[in-house]
């Protein structure tokens, strides 16, 4: 492998974050509208108020699928499927958890018409919203970008070295307590 491909492989494997903004909105957007929609769904299909313990790992669940959400594809097609894909899935967690946390649930009809026409409807409209956020903060950030100079690195100058002249003069002291010579004797 070549040096370029060596390095390449180390930063992908010591770097794995990406440095786009649109990752970053698509992550902590899927991790918002994961339990909001579950918990949506929940209460329209007549499940009333979550209990603490079913909204809790809905929570999770939707801050765990957010943190491998990646909006970075090719297209904005397999993008909105694949969003699609793993926003579904968590429907499916965030619903068994919402059942397991709340003893009335079993009291609603699980394959309910009211839930499954509000996942029907939210799952596919939240991943186009999603891609296409990612993409409108794609298009923001390098046109923001493109506006701004690039960033200058400003080094401190080093000191300039001062001659400064010496305290002591080179010649005889005038004016002072002299030499000392041999003692007087008296």
């Amino acid at each position: 492998m070549g040096q370029l491909g060596e390095r390449a492989a180390y930063d992908a494997l010591m770097h794995p974050a990406s440095q786009r903004p649109s990752d970053a909105l698509t992550r902590v957007a899927v991790g918002a509208v994961v339990p909001a929609v579950a918990v949506a769904a929940h209460g329209v299909a007549g499940g009333g108020i979550p209990g603490a313990a079913g909204l809790l790992v809905s929570v999770a669940i939707g801050g765990l699928l957010g943190c491998v959400a990646h909006s970075t594809r090719r297209t904005r097609t397999a993008a909105m499927v694949t969003t699609t894909l793993l926003l579904s899935f968590a429907q499916v967690a965030c619903h068994w958890a919402l059942a397991v946390g709340d003893a009335g649930h079993a009291m609603h009809q699980v394959g309910g018409p009211g839930m499954l026409v509000m996942h029907a409807i939210a799952i596919p409209v939240s991943a186009v919203l999603l891609v296409l956020a990612a993409t409108l903060a794609d298009v923001v950030t390098s046109t923001i970008r493109s506006m701004t100079p690039p960033p200058v690195l400003r080094v401190p100058a080093q000191p300039r070295m001062r001659w400064v002249e010496p305290l002591v003069s080179s010649g005889p002291v005038l004016g002072g307590p002299g030499v000392r010579g041999p003692p007087v004797t008296a």
